[in-house]
């Protein structure tokens, strides 16, 4: 899922289209990965509660909302973040070298993944080894000519060469 209008960091370098485009091919080899414009239905910013009350109210599985490690930190900061144990589970990939800390008010940490699926309210942290990588190291890496291709899909690093985006 894309955010048009992320709200907790930078407002994004590519457009949205650009965005929903390299997530799409990233998500394009496994059938399993479907991405989604949900987000964007609505011409304003975003917050993640109001996606989490829309999602839990088109389907009766539990929503199950998946992030990494940092931005789990940083869920506290979020926009009615107390009311987000009533609508999802999270699934946390740990980022390497980063701790985990204390799970957030509301939330009931959890053994297994496939515990997410019973109720809202519970975080499960994933244990399998992650690349250290994020989307920031990558914008910087590819404004300085470095390599980026063992970190990206082809055709997403085709498609930011192409358009000359996070380029100076």
């Amino acid at each position: 899922m894309v955010a048009p209008e992320p709200q907790l960091r930078n407002p994004p370098e590519a457009s949205f289209e650009d965005r929903w485009e390299m997530l799409s091919l990233a998500c394009e080899p496994d059938s399993k990965l479907l991405p989604s414009q949900f987000e964007n239905r609505h011409r304003r910013p975003t917050r993640t509660i109001h996606t989490l009350q829309e999602l839990a109210q088109s389907t009766k599985a539990v929503v199950v909302w998946v992030l990494g490690s940092d931005a789990f930190e940083s869920l506290p900061k979020w926009y009615q973040a107390e009311e987000l144990p009533n609508f999802a589970s999270l699934f946390v990939l740990a980022r390497p070298n980063t701790e985990i800390g204390q799970v957030p008010r509301g939330f009931t940490q959890v053994g297994s993944a496939r515990e997410l699926l019973d109720r809202t309210g519970h975080v499960f942290v994933a244990t399998t080894a992650m690349l250290d990588v994020a989307a920031t190291d990558i914008r910087r890496r590819v404004r300085m000519g470095l390599e980026v291709s063992h970190l990206l899909p082809s055709s997403v690093l085709e498609h930011i060469m192409q358009k000359g985006l996070y380029q100076n």
